[in-house]
């Protein structure tokens, strides 16, 4: 697994690892918090740039809809669930990437 996916998946689990004790509902609950802190400061922190806030306003929107379609549309992934079970974390990752650059692409 490469550097940066390593530090993205552990990152990943930390966060995830921090919630364990607590219900499901509640671990949704506290990330999207976490998710809608950290973009309303992206989006503060672009109004130090002509047209910043509308644009990272638009780039959030664009993850959020990639996001929903997700959820929208899931059905089990079995090429996940197996690149998960035999560890292969970078075409667990890339096979992810995949997908979200299908959706941007307005493909499935």
């Amino acid at each position: 697994m490469s550097d940066e996916n390593r530090k993205l998946l552990d990152e990943a689990n930390r966060l995830v690892d921090a919630c364990a004790g607590m219900s499901m509902d509640d671990r949704l609950l506290v990330l999207q918090l976490a998710w809608m802190i950290l973009a309303q400061q992206a989006r503060n922190d672009a109004l130090a740039f002509p047209g910043g806030f509308p644009a990272e306003q638009t780039r959030q929107l664009a993850q959020l809809e990639k996001i929903s379609h997700l959820v929208g549309e899931d059905t089990p992934d079995l090429e996940l669930e197996r690149l998960t079970r035999e560890g292969d974390f970078d075409g667990a990752l890339e096979h992810l990437r995949k997908i979200l650059g299908d959706l941007a692409e307005g493909g499935e």
